[in-house]
């Protein structure tokens, strides 16, 4: 399936703040644009030759790209920002969109139910599930052609509960039981042979909290709920995995 157009759209899992910072405080020069959808896109190669070639620019040599992800994105954040959207392409245009969105509302979610009961917490979770098939539906809508790939959501505490460096917003253990559910949700929605889900929490499973080696950590730590610049690689490998499994035309 040939590609048109790469559509990035989410929130800070998507971007290149975070990876580029961390590449900053590690005395790495480099561009600044090496977020997992611009690396996606166009490969870092004096980075990660190991993808050299291996990039959508590569596959694709016309394929146009554009990221809307923001941080601190929510749900309603991107449904706001799709449905007033008018792309005004081609019939024939057909569009690789990645999705990642889901944790700042997961994360909000249990800041403001620490002091109320489990039950009004998973109504919450509920409502955000709800929000984010309304997400997929607006993405889906964008274009007449199109391939989806939704991202789960990854858990630096490594299914503990418990972050690797204490903050004082989550200074206690998470409910992971909730982002399971959530992630289960995402990947219900790859019965759908227009979409691809990349398990992007399973792929982080063990290089966040339980990780005993600096190389192998894969979070950003000065804000271990964001990627690191290999954070933001290891995402784009699992996109790459998911490109693989895309099938024919809808």
């Amino acid at each position: 399936m040939k590609f048109d157009i790469y559509f990035a759209i989410g929130d800070s899992m998507s971007i290149d703040f975070y990876p580029a910072q961390d590449a900053e405080a590690s005395g790495i020069t480099v561009r600044e644009d090496i977020g997992a959808a611009a690396l996606f896109h166009h490969n870092e190669s004096d980075m990660f030759p190991e993808f050299s070639g291996m990039d959508l620019a590569s596959f694709f040599p016309k394929i146009h790209y554009k990221n809307i992800a923001e941080d601190g994105n929510t749900c309603g954040g991107v449904i706001n920002r799709l449905a007033a959207m008018d792309l005004s392409t081609s019939p024939e245009v057909c569009a690789l969109i990645t999705l990642t969105v889901g944790g700042n509302d997961l994360l909000s979610a249990y800041r403001a139910s620490v002091e109320k009961e489990k039950g009004v917490l998973q109504e919450e979770i509920l409502r955000i599930q709800t929000e984010y098939d309304h997400v997929v539906f607006l993405a889906k809508s964008l274009f007449n052609n199109y391939r989806l790939i939704l991202s789960t959501v990854f858990d630096p505490t490594d299914g503990t509960g418990i972050m690797p460096m204490s903050t004082p917003i989550y200074n206690g253990r998470l409910p992971i039981e909730f982002l399971d559910q959530f992630n289960d949700h995402i990947r219900a929605h790859s019965n759908d042979p227009t979409v691809s889900v990349a398990d992007v929490h399973k792929h982080f499973l063990g290089h966040g909290a339980e990780c005993n080696s600096a190389d192998e950590f894969w979070y950003w730590k000065a804000s271990p709920i964001e990627p690191s610049y290999k954070g933001a690689s290891e995402i784009r490998r699992v996109w790459l995995e998911s490109v693989k499994s895309l099938g024919s035309d809808k």
